[in-house]
């Protein structure tokens, strides 16, 4: 259970990464 909050980030950083940004910037909006 520890493990699911380190997958999340993990799951940014690699939005972050592929998206360039645009996708995190939509997850925020959508939050």
């Amino acid at each position: 259970m520890t493990l699911y909050p380190v997958n999340m980030v993990i799951d940014d950083c690699l939005c972050l990464v592929i998206g360039g940004g645009s996708v995190a910037t939509r997850k925020v909006e959508s939050l």
